[in-house]
């Protein structure tokens, strides 16, 4: 749980392994139960070529029946970096209600090799593509990777490219 005293944000860590068993679906199932689904989310470990599969498998299976962000982080190490932005973005008495649709744009600015994209240049690429299949999609042409790079910049575009094509960076 993170959070300040006056509020908790649940999560639920998931290793690609997890992902598509009866025991993670019950997880993810009481999770989103807890203050009716607010403030929760899952970090999936993401440590091997089967990690785009899983991230993708999962997000279909939670976009069906729950509205919950999906955190995918490469390494353990970034655990803590993660859980700290987490902190910051729970505890800020400035941030807007998170409306429908919003956990995309997050799961798309975590899509990448390092740190994540910011706000702005993930809803480019959510507006424009639709869905994660459209973005994803668009990795494997030449055409679609020059519309990445076209929208978010050479070097983001790059990231986003590298995530999708080459997976996550492994630990050494």
């Amino acid at each position: 749980m993170v959070g300040s005293p006056g509020s908790m944000f649940r999560l639920v860590l998931l290793s690609e392994d997890d992902v598509g068993t009866e025991q993670a679906a019950e997880r993810i199932e009481r999770l989103c139960l807890l203050d009716g689904g607010r403030h929760v989310a899952i970090v999936l470990l993401l440590s091997s070529e089967r990690g785009m599969v899983a991230l993708v498998q999962l997000q279909a299976a939670t976009m069906l029946n729950h509205q919950v962000p999906i955190l995918p982080i490469s390494c353990t190490a970034d655990l803590v970096p993660c859980l700290d932005s987490l902190r910051l973005e729970t505890n800020s008495s400035m941030q807007p209600q998170q409306v429908p649709g919003d956990s995309g744009r997050d799961l798309v600015a975590r899509c990448v090799r390092g740190p994540p994209l910011s706000p702005r240049k993930a809803g480019y690429l959510t507006d424009y593509f639709g869905d994660m299949k459209g973005l994803v999609g668009s990795t494997s042409s030449p055409q679609g990777q020059r519309a990445i790079c076209d929208l978010v910049g050479e070097r983001d575009g790059r990231r986003v490219i590298a995530f999708f094509t080459e997976g996550p960076r492994l630990p050494d």
